[in-house]
């Protein structure tokens, strides 16, 4: 073919009166994969003389309607006569045309090779696990797909590297360390959302529960702390009263004087990793509360007795989450109370599925939330957090509280608490 009927084409048609139903052209080409369909113009009065002049034909209305066939059929007999008007618009548009179907299947297959290849990097069952829900086009991996389509392959990659990459069961390790570790960044993970999201939907699916898409940065610090990793070991610390501690089968000497003493102690994580064993000075169970206010007027109340009684301080760190896996462990059971809103219920039902039946709810019934009820409003999103929850003991209560859509705290029920200790002490005193 001449290249100058190709030059001549591409000036005649790439004039501005002709951008625009070129441009149409194109996109109506790409739709259908051929030529033909027609497209529909609110052209400017240059364009719409243009195109009436090409196609010797008068158009009335603000919109007009134009053929692709007959457009095409007008450059028989001009000096285009060589042309196609798909060559046509590839001239004038510069762009070699590909049809969105022939497109899509690129991309699908372009798409299945990067998928591919990070099964074949990252063998593990959690791998195994994502891959499965992006191909079944799962709701709760939406995300991941979206960040594929931004192009952002580099952050998928990273999770699937984070991921197959977490400290062994048992262990942990700091986050910067980690995110050090896997990217080479020490503040990679230092907004931690993705990894969160992708540790959520793992969880869920070994938890068999519904996935959380939105998590609150509580939640996120809970779901690192599963699977130890620790953002801080000097700031992650325990309260604890009451209770022995083994190492070598020896009781540790600053365990023992803090009984002795009656004095409470905060055990920061990198104490509480070189402890064996965790076990109450005595009876058979450990009181763990959430509240720290609460906590301490327990033990005002608790005056000279002794009792093992752990404060958690709200959300659980690391370094409290090992202290029960050693109590839990050695066999003892673990009678946990928390306010009664979304991070309190929230809370109870990740030890319950931690640590199952070893784990009894105290005074978090409903008779316990009606006494305790506040002016305090949920949220929506505290109310959606505790709707999730799948367990048949907390949901008298998380029903009574979706019908108020009011918080509850512990405050009013201090004596109860204080009383059940008391109790428990005088039983196996």
């Amino acid at each position: 073919m001449d290249v100058n009927l190709k030059e001549q084409a591409k000036l005649y048609f790439g004039k501005k009166e002709f951008r625009c139903v070129i441009q149409s052209f194109k996109n109506k080409i790409e739709s259908l994969g051929k030529v033909g369909g027609t497209v529909k113009l609110t052209p400017t009065l240059d364009e719409r003389k243009a195109l009436e002049k090409w196609l010797d034909e008068d158009f009335e209305g603000t919109t007009i309607t134009v053929s692709l066939d007959k457009f095409e059929k007008r450059l028989s007999g001009s000096r285009f006569d060589e042309l196609t008007l798909w060559e046509v618009v590839e001239l004038v548009s510069g762009e070699k045309i590909i049809p969105n179907k022939e497109r899509e299947q690129h991309q699908l297959l372009r798409k299945q090779e990067f998928f591919d290849r990070l099964r074949r990097k990252y063998l593990h069952p959690y791998t195994d696990l994502i891959l499965e829900k992006l191909e079944a086009k799962a709701k709760n991996v939406s995300w991941i797909t979206g960040l594929y389509n931004k192009g952002d392959k580099q952050t998928i990659e990273v999770l699937f590297h984070a991921v197959t990459s977490l400290p062994s069961e048992g262990d942990f390790e700091r986050l910067p360390i980690f995110s050090e570790r896997i990217t080479g960044d020490p503040h990679y993970f230092d907004n931690s959302s993705q990894l969160c999201k992708a540790l959520e939907l793992i969880q869920s699916e070994q938890e068999n529960r519904s996935y959380i898409g939105n998590l609150s940065a509580e939640e996120e610090d809970v779901l690192l702390v599963s699977y130890g990793l620790a953002k801080d070991d000097l700031h992650s610390f325990v309260t604890c009263y009451g209770l022995e501690a083994y190492r070598d089968e020896c009781l540790l000497q600053q365990w023992y004087w803090a009984n002795e003493e009656k004095t409470v102690q905060n055990i920061p994580l990198r104490a509480m990793k070189r402890v064996e064993s965790v076990r109450p000075i005595r009876g058979n169970c450990v009181f763990v509360i959430e509240n720290s206010g609460v906590y301490s007027s327990v033990l005002d109340k608790l005056g000279n007795n002794i009792a093992p009684v752990v404060c958690t301080h709200g959300n659980f760190r690391l370094s409290g989450l090992i202290l029960l896996d050693k109590i839990i462990k050695s066999g003892y059971s673990i009678f946990y109370s928390g306010d009664f809103d979304g991070n309190g219920i929230s809370l109870a039902y990740f030890l319950r599925r931690r640590y199952g039946q070893q784990v009894k709810f105290w005074r978090m019934g409903r008779e316990e939330y009606l006494e305790s009820i506040s002016k305090v409003s949920l949220n929506e999103k505290s109310i959606k957090r505790i709707s999730a929850i799948q367990d048949g003991e907390l949901m008298p209560v998380i029903q009574e509280m979706k019908k108020r859509k009011k918080a509850g705290y512990q405050e009013p029920l201090l004596e109860k608490l204080s009383n059940d200790i008391i109790e428990n002490n005088l039983e196996f005193s």
